[in-house]
């Protein structure tokens, strides 16, 4: 099919590597590999209030979510569960980036593609300007210019900590997804139907241990003892590229969590401990 002209910035910046592609189950983010395929075009979103449950359910195009579907011949009728993205948005290099991140939802994201999406802007100074919110009403992107993030302002990876607590707490849906502003969906999320959390090991060791004589043991031991856990509960994994065997570490910028467990709040509470 034609490229819609309204999409071509899209391949260029997966090209140009400035953007992660979220695909395979909405579990994973991946390089930036080979053809995007089709495109299609879709309809206009009237902005609704993510923490509105009566809204969510009010717009036709919503249905889906939360309905009953078959899953294969002879299987129980079983519901579609429901959810909510997260990002942020400042007025700084994400900006575009985050835009283009809520498009790819709309357009890509299947019978998710009208789940409520909620921008942040966590940090007091960097709301956006008014083109932007209009930018953000016309996908249908509720936004929230809120200083969440005053226990580490000068680290804005903390940003998605405290915007997805807030999400967690405001929400109705049945999961929460907390993705960075740099990333683009090419496909439908499928949740987790029996799991709480669905998560992706880190790529490379970075900061996590090896466990006893690693240098970033006792760091971890602390946040062990923060939480009130043994370390021993952390299984051991692999990192996805570095393959290194390592206490569990995951990658922050793809996180889906059942809302009711109340995981983003207990790692906001963690992170400002």
């Amino acid at each position: 099919q034609p490229v819609d002209e309204a999409l071509r910035p899209l391949p260029l910046a997966i090209a140009q590597g400035k953007c992660r592609i979220a695909f395979d189950e909405g579990r994973q983010a991946v390089e930036p590999v080979g053809d995007l395929g089709c495109w299609h075009r879709a309809g206009a979103h009237a902005p609704v209030d993510p923490f509105d449950r009566d809204a969510q359910i009010a717009g036709p195009a919503r249905a889906s979510v939360g309905a009953s579907v078959t899953i294969g011949a002879g299987h129980r009728s079983q519901r579609l569960p429901s959810a909510t993205f997260v990002l942020c948005i400042e007025n700084n290099g994400i900006r575009e980036q985050a835009l283009l991140h809520c498009e790819s939802i709309r357009r890509f994201a299947g019978r998710y593609s009208n789940a409520p999406i909620v921008a942040y802007s966590p940090r007091a100074g960097l709301g956006v300007d008014r083109s932007t919110r209009s930018a953000l009403a016309d996908l249908g992107v509720s936004y929230v210019d809120e200083p969440l993030n005053s226990t580490c302002p000068e680290y804005p990876p903390a940003n998605r900590v405290f915007a997805g607590a807030h999400a967690e707490r405001h929400a109705d849906t049945d999961f929460v997804i907390v993705v960075d502003s740099d990333t683009v969906w090419l496909d439908e999320p499928q949740l987790p139907a029996d799991a709480d959390v669905a998560v992706r090991p880190v790529d490379e060791k970075g900061s996590a241990t090896r466990g006893p004589g690693d240098r970033f043991e006792a760091y971890w031991q602390t946040l062990a003892d923060i939480c009130g856990v043994s370390l021993e509960r952390l299984p051991w994994l692999r990192s996805t590229i570095g393959g290194e065997r390592i206490r569990a570490s995951y990658n922050a910028g793809l996180t889906v969590a059942r809302r009711e467990r109340g995981i983003y709040q207990r790692c906001a509470d963690l992170f400002a401990a």
